[in-house]
Formats: C-alpha cells, sequence, structure tokens
C-alpha cells in the first residue's frame, strides 16, 4: 500500500512501484519454497536461495528481481516512501 500511495503521490512512476511489488513477491516465493524444501530435509531455515534447485527460467526472475532492490533502497532512503 505504501509503495502504491508513493506512486499516487508522484513519487515514483507507477512502472517502477510495480516492478517493485513484482520483485518482491519474486524474492519472498523463492525464500518460501526454499524453506519448504529445507524444512522437509531437516536444514535450518534462513533467507538463502539455493539457484541450483531453480529453473532456468526461475533463476532469471529471481536475479531480475534482486536487480530491483537497490530501486527500493534509494526511495527509502530519500524518504519517498
Amino acid at each position: 500500500e505504501r509503495l502504491r500511495a508513493a506512486a499516487a503521490a508522484g513519487l515514483a512512476s507507477e512502472d517502477q512501484i510495480e516492478g517493485l511489488i513484482d520483485a518482491h513477491q519474486t524474492i519472498l516465493g523463492a525464500i518460501l519454497d526454499q524453506q519448504i524444501v529445507d524444512i522437509a530435509t531437516g536444514v535450518r531455515l534462513s533467507t538463502r536461495v539455493d539457484p541450483k534447485r531453480l529453473s532456468k527460467g526461475d533463476r532469471v526472475d529471481l536475479r531480475d528481481a534482486l536487480r530491483r532492490v537497490p530501486g527500493a533502497i534509494d526511495l527509502v532512503r530519500e524518504g519517498m516512501i
């Protein structure tokens, strides 16, 4: 909601905000999927994702999502959101 409010206030473009929301969903989904595998195999939970277990498309999506993180950090640092 804060991200969409930032776009509505003109602090960031709609495309930038939607990209950040998509990136968040991709990153969080990868972490949660990995944690499900980790629970099943008795591995201690973390936010690490083993890229070897991802399909090529999922690796590309995750890499693209991670490239959007600096943009989110910039928005926060500048007090826009």
